[in-house]
């Protein structure tokens, strides 16, 4: 995939309201789009991202004057790391480190920051991130839940290296995944599971294994979501289908038909599973 080098005139956003999920009050993508071709990926052709792959050489600089303008107004709040791209994408991110940079202007305003990745290259930036889980000033009113400044969530749609392979072809396995997720717990940072999107009728069945997976390797936190499709995304999405579980594309045709999200029925019998589900091994789902 070409790589175009692009300056960008702002680069981290400021949320109206912090996200209940993931407490993050703003949110960082040093990166458009994404190298690791998850085939459900939301970006794709949305507002979000771009068909290319970029890189925001000025985010660093950027990230510098936003952050000292917002110390100035005390105004602290997770960091999300990243909502739009993968920011520690293999190959891209060993040549740029552009995510490095931005976590050493992080540090020095002593922001925390919230992980979201797929890829174990983060274990490279763990002697960054220990000093801010150390360092970082957390909001007073989020203290209640949480008083690190790193949170670290790695994402999977599915355990099943081979389903794995085909819906997030270019991503670290499920089982890398999981080793990386692992060694950051063991160094003491809270790290949890976002198991986003499952897949109706492919890896939704994994739910339970999921779930016995947080309780076995003692996780802090955990979340689930079903999948949403919307513009090209589902376009390609549902030609993978049809081409690979043909006898689901009807299925999954009538359970989006009505918009991005899967329809009423399955997503309460989704959430209820898994309600059931963390309740049976003693679970919480969120922060």
């Amino acid at each position: 995939m070409h790589v175009k080098l692009v300056k960008v005139k702002s680069v981290l956003n400021k949320h109206r309201k912090r996200d209940e999920w993931f407490l993050d009050d703003y949110s960082l993508n040093p990166y458009y789009g994404c190298n690791f071709g998850c085939l459900y990926c939301y970006i794709r052709g949305g507002k979000y991202g771009r068909d290319e792959l970029a890189v925001k050489v000025n985010a660093p600089t950027l990230l510098e004057k936003e952050l000292a303008k917002y110390v100035k107004l005390g105004e602290y709040g997770f960091i999300a790391l990243s909502s739009a791209t993968e920011p520690w994408m293999l190959g891209i991110e060993n040549r740029y480190e552009i995510t490095r940079a931005c976590l050493n202007i992080i540090l020095k305003y002593k922001f925390p920051v919230h992980c979201l990745t797929k890829s174990t290259l983060i274990l490279r930036d763990l002697d960054i991130l220990s000093r801010v889980n150390e360092e970082a000033i957390v909001p007073q009113d989020l203290r209640s839940k949480v008083n690190d400044g790193v949170l670290v969530t790695f994402s999977f749609s599915t355990l099943n290296e081979d389903l794995a392979r085909l819906f997030e072809p270019r991503a670290p396995t499920p089982k890398e995944r999981i080793n990386a997720l692992m060694k950051i717990r063991d160094e003491g940072f809270k790290v949890g599971a976002a198991f986003i999107p499952i897949l109706p009728f492919i890896t939704d069945n994994e739910l339970e294994d999921m779930v016995k997976l947080i309780k076995e390797l003692n996780l802090n936190y955990v979340f689930f979501s079903p999948l949403t499709l919307s513009g090209k995304c589902k376009e390609l999405f549902l030609s993978v289908v049809r081409s690979k579980f043909p006898e689901l594309y009807g299925k999954y045709v009538s359970l989006y038909r009505y918009g991005a999200s899967p329809a009423k029925w399955y997503r309460d019998r989704f959430y209820l599973s898994v309600k059931e589900l963390l309740h049976r091994y003693g679970l919480r789902f969120g922060i």
